[in-house]
């Protein structure tokens, strides 16, 4: 993303991962210690991978067909009993907790304003296979140290002499990603008989969708809002995309009235960039609790001429308040409790879980302290340091060694998912491995301290920081208050329990440890509460797959298409996976600004052509964006003069961009650049 350049300048900066590598897809598979795993081939005719593809759409429906040519399987020994897990690329595992668990391509389509759909198969094609004992799916995994183990089977399900599932497709319910209507279709291309332990797999199926009738679920009730970040979320999860808007959004702040002058600065640079912003302290939205809060963004969403498309909350809780939402843990507790998020004040278009627009908070308790952040975000985003430029192509990843988790599997993925990217160096730090890989505090922070883009985490953790399955405490907030990496703030990628529960007014949680001083981060993203391995792990592959795969370059994009990524393999439409999937929708929350946007290579410098002199008047502006003779595209450009001149837009893959302006007096206008 960008640097800037203002007023008749030709120069600025920009920065962009060096290189986006267009990965296969892999299956999200959840080891426990298979004795072997291999490829079993069903159809040599239907191409190499798995897949699901839309075949046909129009305004009425469309055709989805699906291959499956050959299976992931793993022997898995558990409790003394031998079973096999399939997998295939890019579908989850759906089932009821101690029953079989069975591959799922869950999808989302996009439908009508008022529509509901249904879907029924047109033809299949089946081949059967033998001795097969499918694994049961577990009770989910808290991230909590010493949280026990325990095998979950239901035997009267394995009894059973019928092929499961017996619905082999399902649709569900109508929901709202900002301005598009949207429900998830799930195909189960394979069955399994547990009495027979045999298998019955389609290898190619297709399958009609219908957009018909009336459903007053979630009508979309305003159109036009949808933005360049939106765009890419859509094209990647919706399987009948079409653009619906390209402009950018606007930027609202909401300010406890203490802090408005301190934020100030940080409202200035994102209106001038291009991002129509308005800064409104807490005292003008009445009573100034989380449902008032909540009222004024989604009455901003309903009727400002341009939408929030960014939402930042500056106070700590005690004062802003945040939303408290009501979570339960799975069984065998099945207790209820609430926990803090910020996520239920994104969502204002439908009653679903998908966020409408982008938020984030900045928890500070004084104006100093706010100002410090203020300082550390404009560092980040407008003059990086530059003193040290190797930090911009390194991070860092912790893993817990831990059997039955996949801590250390997820950090080398997305280590490997930088490195193909151009990264030089992601430092691997895992705790319970040989040395020199035993990650400590010091060890930690000797990292840091020499610059990293990312620290990525994954293991267990608690509100005073990051933890092992044991009692050893990998990194504390006392620890992370010795940080001495100045100007060099990683962006922290932490999905484990607790560590970012922010809304406990009587403890310092990581998140803020990190965010609210002079070293630490440039941001945090983690949970709230209680949250569950494997949600955890597609969670953060998936967020590094948007970053440096599919270029979601600002942070609070970065984590919903994570979030995105993690519900794809583990779907609302599995009623045994989605009250997890929409706690963890809930408990993952940002300390920064959302819109930041993440360095992933050395920035280099932009040259900006435009008109050195034109008359007044209505007419177009025309500027040219490039970087080292090469046009840089999806350039953010803004032309500003008083309150005469205010437009922005993004260049196309040419560089180019016609903007209008309309002076009225003689004067300089402002022309903005970042990228």
């Amino acid at each position: 993303m960008g640097r800037y350049s203002v007023t008749q300048r030709k120069e600025g900066y920009m920065h962009r991962a060096s290189s986006v590598v267009a990965a296969a897809a892999a299956a999200f598979l959840l080891t426990v210690g298979p004795a072997s795993a291999f490829w079993t081939n069903t159809d040599y005719s239907a191409g190499k991978d798995p897949r699901i593809e839309l075949f046909e759409s129009s305004a009425s429906g469309c055709i989805l067909e699906i291959y499956v040519p050959r299976i992931w399987v793993e022997d898995v020994t558990d409790n003394g009993q031998f079973f096999q897990k399939l997998s295939l690329t890019g579908a989850g595992t759906a089932g009821r907790m101690g029953e079989p668990g069975l591959p799922v391509f869950a999808r989302w389509l996009s439908l009508p304003a008022t529509s509901s759909l249904t879907a029924e198969l047109l033809e299949a094609e089946y081949v059967e296979l033998d001795d097969y004992n499918i694994y049961p799916v577990q009770k989910p995994l808290p991230e909590l140290a010493k949280e026990p183990q325990t095998f979950t089977i239901n035997l009267g399900a394995y009894s059973r002499d019928r092929f499961l599932p017996e619905e082999t497709i399902n649709v569900g319910n109508p929901c709202l990603l900002r301005d598009l209507r949207i429900a998830q279709v799930s195909v189960y291309p394979i069955q399994f008989n547990p009495a027979r332990r045999k298998i019955k797999v389609a290898t190619r199926m297709r399958v009609k969708v219908t957009f018909g009738g009336y459903s007053n679920q979630n009508v979309l009730r305003r159109s036009g809002t949808g933005t360049r970040a939106f765009q890419l979320l859509r094209k990647d999860f919706v399987l009948n995309y079409s653009p619906t808007g390209d402009d950018p959004g606007s930027y609202l702040i909401i300010a406890a009235d203490t802090f408005a002058s301190s934020i100030q600065p940080l409202a200035d640079w994102k209106s001038q960039k291009g991002l129509p912003t308005v800064l409104t302290k807490l005292s003008e939205i009445p009573p100034g609790d989380s449902a008032a809060i909540h009222g004024h963004i989604k009455n901003a969403y309903e009727t400002w001429p341009i939408a929030p498309e960014y939402v930042l909350l500056v106070g700590d809780v005690e004062f802003l308040p945040t939303g408290m939402h009501l979570g339960i843990y799975p069984p065998p507790w099945g207790e209820y409790f609430e926990f803090g998020t910020d996520h239920c004040f994104s969502l204002v278009a439908g009653d679903d879980i998908f966020s409408d627009l982008f938020i984030g908070r900045l928890p500070v308790n004084s104006a100093e302290e706010c100002s410090v952040v203020v300082t550390k975000l404009l560092d980040y985003e407008v003059t990086p340091d530059s003193t040290n430029t190797i930090w911009f192509e390194y991070a860092a990843a912790v893993g817990v060694k831990q059997p039955g988790r996949i801590f250390q599997q997820t950090c080398r993925t997305i280590r490997d998912i930088m490195l193909s990217s151009g990264y030089a160096q992601v430092d691997t730090l895992f705790e319970g491995s040989s040395p020199p890989g035993y990650a400590t505090p010091q060890d930690i922070s000797d990292s840091l301290n020499q610059g990293r883009t990312f620290l990525i985490f994954r293991g267990h953790g608690g509100q005073d920081g990051w933890w092992t399955d044991g009692s050893f405490n990998i990194l504390a907030t006392e620890h992370v208050d010795t940080l001495k990496n100045a100007r060099s703030y990683p962006v922290v990628i932490a999905p484990t329990c607790l560590a970012n529960a922010f809304f406990d007014e009587n403890q310092e949680c990581m998140g803020e440890a990190f965010l609210l001083q002079n070293n630490g981060s440039a941001g945090y993203f983690g949970a709230t509460d209680v949250s569950y391995s494997f949600w955890n792990d597609s969670l953060a592959i998936g967020i590094f797959r948007g970053i440096f795969e599919e270029g979601a370059y600002h942070f609070q994009q970065a984590c919903n298409y994570g979030k995105l990524h993690m519900e794809k393999y583990f779907p609302l439409s599995d009623p045994d996976t989605a009250e997890i999937t929409t706690q963890e929708f809930f408990f993952m929350n940002i300390l920064g600004d959302p819109e930041l946007p993440l360095l992933t290579d050395t920035p280099r410098p932009m040259a900006v052509t435009h008109e050195d002199t034109i008359g007044r008047g209505p007419q177009q502006l025309s500027v040219y964006v490039t970087s080292q003779l090469i046009p840089v595209r999806d350039a953010l450009v803004c032309i500003r003069k008083g309150t005469e001149v205010y437009t922005s837009g993004y260049t196309d893959i040419n560089g180019f961009i016609n903007l209008n302006v309309n002076p009225i007096t003689k004067g300089e206008m402002d022309v903005t650049v970042t990228a």
